[in-house]
């Protein structure tokens, strides 16, 4: 399946197996380009705007190192004793279009509507 949107450098996209239907309530950035993965399903949905990338760029460079199984399973006790230097995300506030807009990059504002 191709997807509409590669997955490039900022886009996230839900984690799964190469099997159909397998998509996950895990969720990815793409660190660089993976356009392999289109192929595979894995269509991205949202895009880290503006700067964000550089917050995103902070993010203590765990990769693959968990056990999946084990981080399903016994959560953060298993990532605190074995990854004490994991990045966490500790909130998250979803923005109204209107305040998206306020706080976008000049370069990603809308252009006004023709007079």
């Amino acid at each position: 399946p191709r997807t509409a949107q590669s997955n490039k450098r900022g886009y996230l996209t839900f984690a799964k197996s190469s099997s159909p239907n397998s998509r996950d309530t895990q969720i990815f950035i793409n660190f660089g380009s993976n356009s392999y993965l289109d192929k595979q399903g894995f269509t991205p949905f949202g895009k880290v705007r503006g700067e964000g990338m550089t917050v995103v760029d902070d993010i203590y460079p765990i990769r693959e190192k968990p056990s999946q199984g084990r981080v399903k399973h016994e959560g953060n006790a298993y990532l605190d004793k074995d990854f004490p230097e994991c990045s966490k995300i500790v909130r998250v506030r979803v923005l109204t279009e209107e305040e998206a807009a306020l706080q976008a990059p000049p370069s990603e504002h809308p252009p006004p509507p023709p007079a």
